[in-house]
């Protein structure tokens, strides 16, 4: 397979160079210059999502999409058809409906069966009444709200985990399939809670055609150890690897969960949840360090980051070893305790955009200027990862590089965040050479130039970029043959 006269892009320079090279046996061969003023096409890396919940995305892709509804008799309508045992659905935003969901409207609509709605966040879900006496085993005693029947946090995640019955392969199918279309090969994703799932962990590891860094979620420290104890978190696995643990600080704004300094402005008795003592993040902390895997945690209020940033100093848990994500609200004084750590950071771009009017609802004008501070965190030089979160987000890497143009990024440094940085955050390394001689390249092909696209197209044309063709370890896996 020959390519003449491509435009590569070099990650480090931000220059296209003219090149031409061939594909044998899936290595690349005989990379040389090209001489000539044809343009074939133009070449870049793939792309790495350094946050994302690969299960859970493609089972979204099944299911009903809620984030599209404003009017909330119209999505009860439309819930209706569902023909399940139970009707699982997720998307639905407070601030896009004209009035929130609730037990009561449930019952009323959809009373005869287990109904369970999530939140575009995945932190907060309602049900209704038949929920809660078909669980109440596992209910019980967990961070709910009968009354409104509000469903929050780990609680949500053991609920889940009881109703959802489905064959992992085939979750994951289509879930690459749309990961491969928007040119991305490699992801960080969240796919286990507390528990090895053989099945799961065995549908993950069949992939190879794509490269899965798996990060097991942990609710406590004793699930932790005793994972730990049984031996797979070490284990060595054929296509997936799993170099951090995941541990969640607090929730999220949506589900007004997101430890915060200060009360929520529409809620003034609540600032929020931390989900761990100060003892048990510690150990969470320590055990990574011994067992030289990342601790990759989850931190959106401010609240939740005094306490992460207070423990990383005790445990001496900084650099690559300590990954956090989100975000979404920084201090000043907590920008210079982060210069110190230089943990790593993923964030979330599109969450800029979509919780825009969320945040007008539980911030005054002072704290929604701390919210979102990507450029900040850049600035001070903090190694900035972009991602998705999907389904939270839509993965198209594009509009969420946009995003941060518009916040003072270069063009160069938002396709650096789905790069060279993101693949620093999750596996440590920057992959530079992407084509190198008697290497397996991991590439793209675009008909256009899709830097050109970026700095000047509309949001159409961004939302329609696509690779013409993919290749993962000199195989293509996605596109018109070429």
């Amino acid at each position: 397979m020959k390519f003449e006269g491509y435009r590569y892009l070099d990650l480090v320079t931000g220059r296209y160079i003219p090149i031409s090279f061939s594909i044998e046996n899936s290595k690349l061969k005989d990379l040389r210059p090209y001489v000539g003023n044809e343009v074939e096409g133009y070449i870049l890396p793939t792309f790495t999502d350094s946050h994302i919940h690969m299960l859970d995305y493609g089972f979204n892709m099944r299911r009903i999409d809620l984030s599209d509804f404003t009017i909330l008799e119209e999505m009860l309508d439309e819930l209706k058809r569902i023909d399940d045992e139970i009707i699982i659905a997720r998307g639905w935003d407070g601030e896009k409906l004209d009035r929130d969901p609730s037990k009561d409207i449930l019952d009323h609509h959809l009373g005869e069966k287990p109904v369970i709605l999530i939140r575009k966040c995945g932190h907060m879900a309602v049900v209704n009444s038949k929920t809660l006496k078909v669980f109440s085993d596992i209910l019980r005693d967990g961070l709910i709200d009968e009354e409104k029947g509000f469903i929050l946090e780990d609680t949500l995640t053991k609920l889940m985990q009881a109703v959802r019955k489905f064959d992992p392969v085939e979750i994951l199918k289509p879930a690459v399939e749309s990961l491969l279309s928007f040119g991305i090969t490699s992801v960080s994703s969240v796919d286990l809670y507390d528990e090895m799932d053989q099945s799961i962990l065995e549908a993950l590891d069949s992939i190879d055609h794509f490269e899965i860094f798996e990060s097991p979620a942990f609710s406590s420290p004793t699930n932790f150890e005793r994972v730990l104890n049984e031996g797979w978190l070490l284990s060595n696995w054929k296509n997936i690897s799993i170099p951090s643990v995941k541990i969640f600080s607090d929730g999220s704004f949506g589900a007004r969960t997101a430890a915060l300094r200060k009360p929520y402005l529409d809620d003034p008795t609540n600032s929020g949840i931390l989900l761990h003592s100060d003892d048990e993040m510690e150990k969470f902390m320590r055990v990574c360090m011994k067992i030289g895997k990342q601790i990759s945690i989850h931190v959106i209020g401010d609240r939740a980051l005094d306490q992460v940033l207070k423990l990383a100093k005790k445990t001496g848990c900084e650099g690559w070893n300590l990954r956090l994500i989100h975000l979404q609200i920084v201090e000043d004084d907590q920008l210079d305790e982060l210069k110190k750590l230089n943990p790593e950071i993923t964030v979330q771009p599109l969450f800029k955009i979509s919780d825009e009017d969320l945040t007008c609802t539980i911030f005054d004008e002072d704290r929604r200027r701390k919210t979102y501070r990507f450029s900040d965190m850049m600035k001070i030089g903090l190694n900035l990862s972009s991602s998705s979160d999907a389904p939270v987000e839509d993965p198209n890497p594009f509009l969420s590089m946009k995003v941060l143009m518009n916040e003072g990024f270069s063009v160069m440094d938002a396709v650096r965040s789905y790069t060279l940085w993101a693949t620093k955050a999750v596996v440590g390394e920057e992959r530079r050479d992407y084509l190198a001689n008697g290497e397996k390249p991991s590439f793209m092909v675009f008909e256009d130039d899709p830097i050109e696209v970026l700095e000047n197209g509309d949001a159409e044309r961004l939302k329609s970029l696509r690779p013409k063709a993919v290749f993962f370890r000199g195989k293509q896996v996605y596109g018109e043959k070429l």
